[in-house]
């Protein structure tokens, strides 16, 4: 049976409306650079506990809204060994990736980590107190604020706070957006220091 000209041109409407509907979707992608290779936590048996309390839980500010209009809130996260361009790993949502960044660090570092609490296991809590991303002034801003911290009996016994910021000029994309987010996560979990944490709840 032959179709009419109409339907043909109807279903072919139809496919370049939906090619037209996922490239409109923004892929943000964020590559973290693992710091220079230590054996600093050698031997470090360590449970990651991640908590999110942030108080505004959007990703984006009104001018990263606009710019990015239906960005679906996962970022395409890679991770790059020192002098190497990195290999991507997948979607995350922010607490995922910070989460897997984290636990990476922590290998690279020498630990071994372990799914669940546990004696000569050490519990260290991380916890993601802001995080956002603007566009400004035709400027991609990123912003972060956590806290890492070594618990025993339920108490954070030693902490560290680092808070961060990393602007990049807009240019095509959402490139400088990809740019700011991987220098400023790269900075936030290289900054901090998990093995002195430990040596200090050691000391109490």
């Amino acid at each position: 049976m032959k179709r009419s000209v109409r339907q043909v041109v109807s279903r072919g409407s139809m496919v370049l409306f939906l090619l037209g509907a996922c490239a409109s979707i923004p892929e943000v992608k964020v590559n973290y650079r693992l710091q220079e290779e230590s054996r600093a936590l050698e031997g470090q048996k360590i449970y990651l506990d991640f908590r999110d309390t942030r108080k505004d839980r959007e990703l984006l500010g009104p001018g990263a809204k606009e710019e990015l209009g239906m960005f679906t809130g996962n970022f395409s996260f890679s991770v790059a060994r020192p002098g190497e361009r990195g290999f991507k790993i997948g979607p995350y949502d922010i607490t995922g990736m910070l989460q897997e960044a984290f636990r990476r660090k922590l290998v690279h570092l020498g630990a071994r980590v372990e799914p669940a609490p546990g004696p000569d296991v050490t519990e260290v809590r991380i916890t993601l107190q802001e995080f956002k991303l603007d566009l400004a002034d035709r400027r991609w801003i990123a912003s972060m604020k956590l806290e890492g911290g070594v618990v025993q009996e339920g108490k954070v016994v030693s902490a560290q706070t680092i808070e961060g910021r990393s602007e990049r000029v807009k240019i095509l994309g959402t490139k400088g957006a990809d740019e700011a987010l991987g220098e400023l996560f790269t900075d936030m979990i290289n900054r901090l220091d998990v093995a002195r944490l430990i040596r200090r709840a050691g000391e109490r």
